[in-house]
């Protein structure tokens, strides 16, 4: 078989990868995420942040915790609460809590140093460390 016939073959089955690929992202876009017993969908995301844009004005500098593995999460709330400055990975005295499983975060916090200062609802929380996390002997 000579490459001018399997070219028309290869340009189908690369279209057919691009259009499942693109549609699977489409979908999961789309899909809605749980949030204690409610729903949200990803366009819900600056309402489920708007209750905190008040505690941060345009010079704030605060770090972004989250339950989710991943970027998307924190480049939302990054836009959303722009032009507060949101850090991903930085040790930060006050933090932005983004969480989905609110079954199992309260204990992650305490243990990881961290007091609520604001619980928003929705899994968004504003944290600040503690001095000292807890089992930590000085």
């Amino acid at each position: 078989m000579t490459f001018s016939k399997l070219r028309p073959i290869l340009a189908a089955l690369v279209v057919t990868v691009l259009a499942g690929a693109a549609t699977t992202t489409f979908l999961f876009d789309q899909q809605a995420v749980l949030v204690g017993s409610a729903r949200y969908r990803p366009i819900d995301y600056a309402a489920r942040f708007a209750p905190l844009r008040p505690f941060l004005d345009r010079n704030s500098v605060v770090g972004y915790v989250s339950d989710v593995n991943g970027t998307r999460g924190y480049y939302k709330a990054r836009y959303v609460l722009s032009p507060a400055r949101i850090l991903d990975n930085t040790p930060c005295e006050t933090q932005v809590g983004d969480f989905y499983d609110l079954r199992t975060t309260n204990d992650r916090l305490r243990r990881a140093g961290f007091d609520v200062v604001e619980d928003f609802g929705n899994g968004v929380r504003l944290l600040r460390r503690r001095a000292r996390p807890e089992g930590v002997r000085p």
